[in-house]
């Protein structure tokens, strides 16, 4: 018998921006999410933009700058790592964390030499990467137990590298093969929004979206596995003017060509999150998990 995935949660990057964040959406999960479902994370809060800037300063030749940056990269993550994990026999610190540092160590090294664009999505990719691990991880110590899919396993893109297009033609069949494997067997899967990969000759390249993309391979995954709803987790609700004005008011229900027609520029979500199957959207506030989101609706 086949499982319907019945949601499909997007974890933005400030519900996961640190420990505290991660125990928060954990204890959200563990207490709302009924398998099975998938969980897309973006990288942490400001991550991309660090990485974004270290990839500046490598191509400007400011190697100094570039490696106080690749120190502060590790340092947030194992801050994170140490708050989450007191006991120091996980294997987050035994083998998983120090084999996936080792490798953006390494990735870091070779774009100082090969200064080209494929280089510098796979040292972007990492922001989600290291995210989604000690997410993972730490969901699993609350006994949410999971299963983490690598997006560059599955969402396959064409080389245009940093602004990348789904592999509309073939991106089914790589979701069911990976992903819906184990959600229709009752799995919570947790894979990462933003990156995905192409092939070169015979070596797969990670390869980015553009940015805010994480919303749109959300809405890719979603579309591929017929999800009944989709949860978008942020830090306000769908408001009807900027959030930041203290007249703006909660928006209880819109309709999808509603929101594409006066609210789609208001930076909540990407626009073309909204773009194929008609799924229905909820926009919840991870400051109040328990109370109703913001409902786009077919």
């Amino acid at each position: 018998m086949v499982i319907e995935v019945i949601e499909v949660h997007k974890c933005g990057g400030k519900s996961v921006k640190d420990s505290e964040a991660m125990m928060n959406m954990a204890n959200i999960f563990k207490k709302q999410i009924h398998r099975p479902a998938i969980i897309v994370v973006s990288a942490m809060a400001e991550m991309t933009n660090l990485l974004e800037k270290m990839h500046y300063e490598i191509v400007s030749g400011r190697e100094a700058e570039a490696i106080i940056l690749r120190k502060e990269f590790i340092d947030h993550h194992n801050n994170v790592v140490n708050e989450l994990f007191p006991k120091k026999n996980n294997r987050i610190y035994t083998s998983k964390l120090p084999k996936l540092e080792n490798e953006f160590y390494q990735t870091f090294e070779k774009y100082q030499y090969l200064k080209e664009a494929l280089v510098r999505d796979e040292l972007v990719s990492f922001g989600e990467r290291f995210c989604s691990l000690i997410f993972g991880q730490y969901l699993k110590t609350q006994d949410v137990q999971n299963r983490l899919v690598p997006a560059i396993e599955f969402m396959i893109t064409d080389k245009n590298f940093g602004e990348a297009n789904v592999d509309e033609k073939n991106i089914q069949h790589y979701i069911n093969r990976r992903v819906k494997s184990l959600t229709s067997k009752g799995h919570l899967v947790l894979t990462e929004g933003f990156i995905g990969s192409t092939t070169i000759g015979k070596n797969t390249y990670p390869t980015t979206f553009p940015r805010e993309g994480s919303d749109i391979s959300t809405k890719i995954v979603a579309d591929g596995l017929d999800a009944k709803k989709i949860i978008f987790w942020k830090d306000t609700w769908l408001m009807d003017k900027n959030p930041s004005d203290p007249s703006a008011k909660k928006i209880c229900f819109i309709k999808y060509d509603d929101y594409i027609s006066n609210l789609s520029k208001n930076g909540i979500l990407h626009e073309k999150a909204l773009n194929g199957k008609k799924i229905p959207i909820e926009i919840k506030n991870f400051n109040f998990p328990f109370e109703e989101g913001s409902m786009i609706i077919p």
